[in-house]
């Protein structure tokens, strides 16, 4: 094989080396990354319970956030993350966005004030960098619409009837979307809740 001195190198870029001779050779600088950054996955995480948020847009967070509209957003990378530049909401406010101490491939991102029901929320992510050296601008759209139990888009009489079906029960992995009010348990309140965005659906 062809052996040469690397300072004889004049240029290099993380895809390959040039040669003073111009000899084009295989060679990755040390910091350069091994792999692409990508957002694999998304989810609206209230306590034990996520809501899937599929990278198409198609997710839809149905419960109210409480009385200060909390929401935490965790998004999953490929690559372990380091760090992130700026991550803005269209709607409501971002709290924080931190790196999960327990998983960097994680990214969580609180929101606060988040009233914009019957609309779609986009999370805007500047300067994601990874241990890599990678670096990624991505963006994450999903539906907020405080009562569509089933999850179908629209509030109706299907989404009274799952909550109402439900009430006295306390919230499980089976029946957490009719918890739209969050405090553990489905109760009328929640009933009450659901009527009162009948109607509503997403654009």
């Amino acid at each position: 094989g062809i052996q040469q001195d690397l300072t004889e190198f004049t240029s290099f870029s993380c895809d390959e080396a040039v040669l003073t001779p111009g000899l084009r050779v295989n060679y990755i600088p040390t910091g350069c990354p091994t792999g692409n950054l990508n957002l694999v996955s998304a989810a609206s995480v209230k306590g034990p319970f996520a809501i899937d948020l599929p990278l198409t847009g198609e997710g839809i967070e149905d419960r109210t956030g409480g009385s200060r509209r909390l929401y935490k957003i965790v998004l999953t990378f490929n690559n372990m993350l380091t760090s992130v530049d700026d991550v803005a909401t269209s709607c409501g406010r971002v709290k924080q966005a931190t790196v999960d101490s327990g998983d960097a491939h994680r990214l969580i991102v609180d929101l606060a004030g988040v009233t914009c029901t019957a609309e779609d929320v986009t999370l805007t992510l500047t300067g994601v960098h990874d241990d890599q050296g990678g670096t990624l601008d991505t963006s994450l759209t999903f539906g907020l619409l405080v009562g569509d139990v089933t999850g179908n888009a629209t509030v109706n009489t299907a989404d009274v009837r799952t909550t109402q079906d439900a009430v006295g029960q306390e919230t499980n992995q089976d029946n957490f979307r009719a918890d739209v009010n969050e405090d553990g348990q489905i109760t009328r309140a929640d009933v009450t809740t659901v009527k009162g965005q009948v109607g509503n659906r997403l654009p």
